[in-house]
Parts: C-alpha cells; structure tokens; sequence
C-alpha cells in the first residue's frame, strides 16, 4: 500500500513540475530577436574568422604562398556570399560598419566593389578586435557596450597583447 502511495504522490509531483509553466503563464517567445545569430551570419563570421586565422598562419610561415592565395580567394568568396545574403535580407548594418558598406548595392558585379566591401567588412571586424567587442573565446563580432558575447555567452574584456598586435599589424 505504502508503494502505491509513494508513485502516485511521485506522479502527481512530476505532473506538477511539468505544468507549472503552464500554471503560471510563463509563454515562450514565438519571434526572433535582433540580437539572434542567424545563419547567414554565422557563415560570414566563420568566413571571417578563417580569413583572420589564414592570415596569421602566412605570417607565421605555417602556410606558403600559393596555399594562402588559394584559401584566402575560397574564404573570401564565402564571406562575400554571405554578405550579399545578408544585404539582400534587409539586414541592418551594425553600427560600428563604415557608411560607405551601407550604401553599396548587393547587385555589384565587379570584383573591385566586392573586394571593397569585403576589406570594409574586414575593416569592422578589426576595428571590433581593437574595442573588446570581438569576444576572445568565439571571435563573434558584438554590439557596442556589450559586455557579455551574444555568441558563447563569455565575458568581454580587453583583447590580449598578442591579438591586438596582430591586428594592428
């Protein structure tokens, strides 16, 4: 008898525990928020990001020349891919991207206005390095004022002595 008790009072507990959200009217939201990392963003920082890493291994000497043009043409491609996705969505520009990323048509067929746009993007991502917005763990491109990363969660802080010398190098 006492084993009948003790599953129903578990029962009734577990029940409980999967409708209280239920009970106390706790919804989920149903909408993006603009703070979301969306797809084609994770694709063009993680473009981005192998741009950066293919740059560093040059320099480093891990790669030599025509493996470095090779990965960085590839790399390129993708993040201008990207770009134009994102531009094409009607995604806004952060507020740290230059005015003349803004004002470029998503149609451009030249690949001196996509190399432009590309070293603009670059440029903004750099620049986030240089300001701490760049979380050190991820390398996700955060807003201004953040002080947490939007991508991993981890605390933002001053971008170490190597990266910085890297980056302004």
């Amino acid at each position: 008898m006492g084993l009948i008790v003790g599953v129903i009072l578990v029962s009734a507990g577990v029940i409980l525990f999967v409708m209280m959200p239920v009970l106390r009217g706790d919804w989920a939201v149903m909408g993006r928020s603009d703070d979301e990392v969306t797809e084609v963003d994770a694709r063009k920082q993680t473009a981005l990001r192998g741009l950066r890493d293919a740059e560093y291994d040059f320099r480093s000497g891990k790669l030599d020349q025509a493996d470095y043009e090779l990965l960085k043409s590839d790399l390129a491609r993708q993040a201008l891919e990207a770009m134009e996705e994102e531009s094409a969505a009607g995604h806004l520009i952060d507020e740290g991207a230059p005015p003349e990323a803004a004002a470029k048509p998503a149609e451009s067929t030249t690949s001196e206005a996509e190399g432009d746009r590309l070293e603009a993007e670059i440029a903004r991502v750099r620049k986030g390095m240089a300001e701490g917005r760049t979380c050190s763990a991820c390398g996700h491109l955060n807003v201004k004022k953040s002080l947490f990363c939007t991508g991993c969660g981890g605390r933002l802080g001053e971008v170490p002595t190597e990266a910085r010398d890297a980056v302004s190098g």
